[in-house]
């Protein structure tokens, strides 16, 4: 049975409307200049009407099958209960997709969250290969204690939407950029060191870095940590903003489609997120 999982196929999907930093002025105190200084970020996609988490993601989904090769009616269906050590994984063909409608959760009079965020979708296909491929090795971590960092109180089972709450704007995201910015600097350059190690390889045998989209300045920081030129970190933030969890497929997808990864590379994926949470991987290009 093979003991890895190549991606065969890849995908994105993004709204149709874009939103500049221009448009921005228009709608909160900021400026280009501003934005872009503090961020790198120059525009972002905004899901409009008729565009939710599930439109994007049969859009990113069925590019990446077609990729692929493949149809929809020949992606396994996997229940993770059934993989134990004497009942192997059971998937052929694996279809991940990770998409984010952020915009849903921002106040667009808080200049220092509504620039951030766009929305979109990425997806990829995993399927069997005897060589090593795909996932070579993966670090995950998680600190619940700092989870007022980032969060968004109202609308869910603990504190239910109101209209009292709803009126003070509680259903919205807020952060604490500054701490977010150390956390994720040191989280995600931990992670992907550890990430390296446990690959058995150096920063030097990363082909390409892609980082969470999430700021600029955090990715150039990141990749000093790392000790890896910028010539080798995938930057796509400035076009679509963070995209949240859809942010890494794709930039994974238009890192592929620019022949920034060819075959035999090493990549690090490395991210991080509102929990506080954090992840890097090493990953061996196939395609």
């Amino acid at each position: 049975m093979a003991n890895y999982a190549a991606m065969t196929g890849w995908g994105m999907a993004v709204p149709e409307r874009v939103l500049t930093n221009a448009d921005l002025e228009r709608i909160v105190e900021t400026s280009d200049e501003w934005i872009q200084t503090r961020t790198g970020i120059r525009e972002r996609r905004v899901a409009g009407p008729g565009e939710y988490t599930s439109t994007l993601s049969i859009a990113a989904g069925r590019a990446a099958l077609e990729r692929a090769g493949l149809d929809a009616a020949q992606i396994d269906t996997v229940i993770l209960a059934t993989c134990t050590p004497d009942r192997p994984f059971p998937a052929r063909n694996v279809l991940f997709v990770a998409c984010d409608i952020f915009t849903h959760f921002i106040n667009w009079n808080d200049r220092n969250t509504c620039v951030l965020f766009g929305d979109g979708a990425g997806a990829v296909v995993l399927q069997p290969s005897d060589e090593p491929a795909g996932l070579i090795s993966c670090v995950l971590g998680a600190d619940g204690e700092q989870e007022d960092l980032m969060a968004v109180d109202a609308g869910g089972t603990r504190l239910p939407a109101t209209p009292e709450l709803l009126e003070q704007g509680r259903q919205y995201v807020y952060m604490n950029g500054r701490e977010i910015f150390k956390h994720a600097v040191r989280e995600m350059a931990a992670s992907s060191l550890e990430a390296i190690r446990v690959a058995g390889l150096s920063p030097d045998d990363i082909a390409l870095v892609v980082p969470h989209q999430a700021n600029l300045r955090i990715i150039e920081a990141t990749a000093r940590r790392l000790e890896v030129p910028m010539e080798r970190v995938f930057v796509n933030l400035d076009r679509y903003g963070n995209t949240s969890a859809a942010s890494v497929p794709i930039a994974l997808v238009e890192a592929v489609e620019q022949q920034r990864l060819r075959k035999g590379d090493y990549a690090l994926l490395t991210a991080f997120g509102g929990g506080l949470t954090w992840a890097s991987a090493v990953i061996r290009w196939t395609a």
